[in-house]
């Protein structure tokens, strides 16, 4: 861990470590604030009393306490030193053929904060079926992203079909926030059909027929009518994000 990181990460923890203290002082139980983190009880009791540190808390657990915990991330940053030194020119040079290639970028050790990327979990979106709980799954692998799209709720899929192009393409990585409370007709949602698993569709409502609609973005594909009663579970969240090639 470079000193940045190594920096940012007391700086986070010593935030955490402050409003667990001052939850548990305002009377609210061990137990209540481990499930508002998403830890055991015990995990939270160790902390306060200084039994285990934050050293072994990755950076994406890190980033998920301090959303749960409701601590904005600016406020580490003002524990950081304001001045950054320009980053080095990125333009492609030497653009004509059989060009000389110049040495590959790399980004400097004292780049911003929101330069720094979180380790995620990736799912994929066909097969038997995907649960929700990402700890029960085998991931098919894992990618860095800005922290600024991570949330305690996120489940990162990759696209193995063509129903979504050209707006999502085959291969894409795709953010659902699966904490998502009300549909919005139109929108892009991870929907969980009966043998097929995890999809991507529009969803609209056909109030006439009391039945959801979900439509593929490429006309290939037909449309699914499906009745609006007994279907809890059948939409896992919106799309909030998409990693794809141009």
């Amino acid at each position: 861990m470079s000193d940045r990181y190594a920096q940012i990460s007391s700086l986070a923890w010593a935030q955490i470590l402050d409003r667990l203290k001052a939850l548990r002082d305002s009377g609210e139980t061990y137990q209540a604030i481990g499930r508002r983190m998403g830890v055991q009880r015990g995990s939270v009791q160790n902390w306060i009393d200084g039994l285990r540190s934050g050293e072994r808390v990755s950076f994406a657990d890190m980033l998920r306490y301090l959303d749960s915990l409701q601590i904005p991330i600016d406020s580490i940053l003002k524990g950081l030193p304001t001045e950054v030194p320009p980053l080095k020119n990125t333009q492609i040079k030497n653009l004509r053929p059989n060009a000389q290639a110049d040495p590959a970028f790399i980004m400097s050790g004292e780049a911003p904060l929101n330069s720094i990327g979180a380790v995620v979990n990736v799912y994929a979106t066909a097969g038997a079926g995907l649960a929700l709980d990402n700890q029960t799954d085998t991931p098919l692998a894992q990618i860095s992203i800005p922290a600024k799209y991570v949330r305690p709720s996120l489940l990162v899929v990759i696209v193995e079909g063509d129903s979504m192009e050209p707006t999502i393409k085959k291969g894409a990585y795709v953010g659902i926030d699966h904490s998502a409370e009300k549909l919005i007709q139109g929108e892009v949602y991870g929907v969980n059909l009966p043998y097929e698993g995890v999809v991507l569709k529009r969803v609209y409502f056909d109030h006439s027929s009391d039945s959801l609609v979900l439509k593929s973005d490429n006309q290939k594909h037909s449309d699914i009518r499906l009745p609006i009663e007994n279907r809890e579970g059948l939409i896992i969240g919106k799309a909030i994000w998409v990693m794809q090639d141009l």
